[in-house]
């Protein structure tokens, strides 16, 4: 049980160091700090703040660290969320991107998908190991 939950949190921080590295990428030498607080990379490193978070309530859940507010609650949340944002894996397979006007679909977007889906399985099968 601990270790799933351990690796799902692996996976959460994982997630969010390339959410970071995105959020660098992004940031270009000319930009005004203003055009970097509304821009791609403001919203790559919120993302990237908030998959860490996860990452702690992963390892709260497994017991590493001390339970977190709302941990029992949150968890299911943060594992339902992953689940449905991983489901988008199969419209994308069928060649529809629904986070874009068109319905190019990149490798980045396959691959984010199925990271997502790939998480959320791994924190279910955590959480079914707890009970």
């Amino acid at each position: 049980m601990k270790k799933i939950l351990i690796i799902a949190a692996t996976l959460s921080f994982s997630a969010a160091a390339s959410q970071a590295e995105r959020a660098v990428s992004n940031l270009g030498d000319t930009q005004s700090l203003a055009a970097v607080a509304h821009g791609p990379a403001f919203v790559s490193l919120m993302v990237a703040l908030l998959l860490s978070v996860w990452g702690l309530y992963a390892l709260s859940a497994s017991g590493v660290i001390k339970p977190l507010p709302f941990m029992q609650q949150t968890i299911y949340a943060i594992t339902a969320i992953y689940l449905v944002r991983g489901m988008f894996l199969l419209p994308q397979l069928m060649g529809h991107n629904i986070f874009a006007a068109t319905d190019n679909i990149t490798n980045n977007d396959l691959l984010a998908s199925a990271a997502m889906l790939l998480i959320g399985v791994v924190h279910v099968a955590g959480l079914a190991r707890q009970r």
